[in-house]
């Protein structure tokens, strides 16, 4: 199997990182702008957790990360929030965004 370098880890992990902010930044804008869109600001909401979720299972070498499938990510990133104490306080919300965001 191959390693990832860390340098590699962390521009990785950076990435999701500032996808995450843009989306915030994204959904405020939506927000404030464009008040009766606001499916948008949830999709734009639950992308940026998707993401955070993501950093943190790049900052904890989640293997899974590296080596799930495309149809596999979300169960893993599911998988994530149950795993990892640190994530668990976001878990709620994220499934609430995540059901919203399909709902949209």
């Amino acid at each position: 199997m191959r390693t990832i370098s860390e340098q590699l880890k962390q521009q990785f992990k950076a990435a999701h990182q500032n996808k995450a902010q843009k989306n915030q930044e994204f959904s405020s804008v939506i927000e404030d702008k464009l008040k009766d869109y606001h499916g948008w600001s949830i999709t734009a909401l639950y992308y940026a957790a998707l993401h955070y979720v993501d950093a943190y299972r790049i900052h904890v070498n989640d293997q899974s990360y590296y080596h799930a499938s495309p149809t596999r990510r979300q169960q893993a990133r599911l998988e994530a929030l149950d795993k990892y104490p640190p994530l668990w306080p976001i878990k709620p919300l994220y499934i609430r965004l995540k059901t919203a965001s399909e709902q949209a």
